[in-house]
């Protein structure tokens, strides 16, 4: 048994709990019998993980962008004339030499596959591109292309605005798909609305990340420290200015006596910048720290079980505080983060990005602070519910791909 794992971004906490949790999970599932074959953006940050082999990514990936500013840059040039030569053929729906030589090594890997995972995440979507074509829908298309059976996991898919081809090249990668699998409601919504009359085989789960409530060190009634745990957010230049709002809320948890810990959950150092802008500010006595990206993300997700309470903005930071039962405040840049948090019962603690210079942020902490216990209840029943939902899902899935 061969399952290639694909879509992998290295450099993203979220992502790469993401890949951890599916590693784990397949090789107790198949045991000895299985060659796991990883593809990530950055394969080297993988060398601590036993019992699998790494690749690079189909797209291709030469130079180490998180190196300096210099080097992002050359690959910004890089990257956008690969978009050009790589995706006339792909958007055409046909294999060609153009694709074989620069993805070599990938296409190999996945169509020597019995099964490609498509990893969970935002993925397809075309806020990051026109017409969803960037370097991750390029190698889920190869996927289409070359591999013998390939599933969707745990997805949130869309806005989709595409031209024809963009369109049509999609709607054969979801009829192709052996499985979707699909995180959300909206984007059940936008695949219908998009693709009204479909027969793509969607099937409802929950985020991969709720899987690992059933593997955390959590202890019921157990004492956590008396602090405020923190993920930033710097992936559009409102994320980053927002970071004044989120000071304004650290500053209402210090003067109560609250320390602050910041979790990592991107490798490059534009995150980094946004945390110790935030830490210059803070009074001078606050208790703070920084819990680093090279944890594993299960050391990652227990360090989190530690807090009182959490400010998230990070997708997966919230999901993490949610997982282990933290009361948080969650900042919403997408409306997946509100149907995460509606899940809970908790919507009410989800503000969106654009608005958070309307929250009355001392109103909002104090509401969090005295609503602890009643938060926790709910999380607490709904985290278990959705970790088995997850987990049901993903063994179900191989045990049919096992008898197939």
């Amino acid at each position: 048994m061969k399952v290639t794992i694909i879509c992998q971004c290295a450099t993203n906490k979220g992502d790469r709990a993401i890949a951890e949790f599916l590693i784990e999970k397949i090789k107790r599932k198949y045991g000895q019998n299985v060659d796991i074959v990883l593809s990530s953006s950055n394969k080297k940050m993988w060398n601590n993980i036993d019992g699998i082999r790494t690749i690079n990514t189909g797209f291709p990936n030469f130079i180490n962008k998180d190196k300096n500013k210099l080097f992002y840059y050359i690959y910004r040039i890089f990257y956008k004339i690969f978009l050009h030569i790589l995706f006339p053929s792909v958007l055409r729906q046909k294999k060609s030499f153009i694709q074989k030589m620069f993805s070599r090594k990938f296409i190999k890997e996945i169509s020597s596959s019995d099964l490609v995972i498509i990893t969970g995440g935002h993925h397809i979507t075309s806020i990051r591109e026109k017409n969803c074509l960037f370097d991750v829908t390029y190698d889920i298309s190869l996927s289409y292309l070359y591999a013998k059976k390939y599933v969707l996991w745990s997805q949130t898919i869309g806005p989709l605005v595409f031209n024809d081809k963009a369109k049509k090249l999609f709607e054969s990668i979801f009829n192709h798909a052996d499985r979707i699998f699909i995180r959300d409601e909206t984007s059940i919504e936008t695949l219908n609305k998009i693709y009204p009359n479909n027969n793509f085989k969607i099937s409802k789960t929950e985020d991969t990340v709720f899987g690992y409530q059933s593997m955390i060190s959590l202890l019921k009634g157990r004492e956590r420290e008396k602090k405020v745990g923190v993920a930033v957010f710097d992936g559009s230049k409102l994320g980053i200015e927002n970071s004044q709002y989120i000071l304004k809320m650290l500053e209402i948890f210090v003067k109560n006596g609250y320390a602050v810990e910041f979790f990592k959950m991107e490798y490059h150092n534009m995150e980094t910048e946004i945390i110790n802008e935030i830490i210059n500010q803070l009074p001078k006595d606050s208790n703070t720290k920084v819990f680093e990206f090279s944890h594993t993300s299960l050391e990652h997700i227990n360090e989190v079980s530690t807090c009182q309470y959490f400010i998230g903005y990070k997708t997966h930071s919230i999901i993490m505080a949610l997982t282990t039962n933290t009361p948080l405040i969650a900042i919403a840049y997408h409306k997946k983060t509100f149907d995460f948090m509606k899940k809970f019962g908790l919507e009410h603690f989800c503000v969106f990005d654009n608005q958070l210079n309307n929250v009355d942020f001392e109103g909002a902490v104090q509401e969090l602070i005295d609503s602890h216990d009643v938060i926790e209840e709910k999380e607490e029943k709904v985290s278990r519910q959705l970790s088995l939902k997850i987990n049901t899902d993903f063994d179900d899935y191989l045990d049919n791909v096992k008898n197939d």
